[in-house]
């Protein structure tokens, strides 16, 4: 499994373990899916934005065409 280092601003590390306590609870592993779920979302969020502006890069390039 690869191993991801990374360094935060400590207030987001806190607020990130806050919620993750909260949402999780408090046992094993649950930091790492925590971080798990929040890459994934953050890749469909960017996929989904990166097609919304695809689009409409194709409706305007539509509007140009017909006009």
């Amino acid at each position: 499994m690869p191993v991801l280092s990374l360094n935060l601003h400590p207030a987001v590390d806190k607020a990130f373990r806050d919620m993750v306590v909260k949402h999780y609870g408090m046992r094993r592993g649950n930091l790492t899916a925590a971080l798990e779920d929040a890459i994934a979302n953050w890749i469909v969020n960017v996929e989904d934005e990166d097609l919304r502006t695809y689009a409409r890069e194709d409706v305007k390039k539509l509007k140009t065409e017909t006009v």
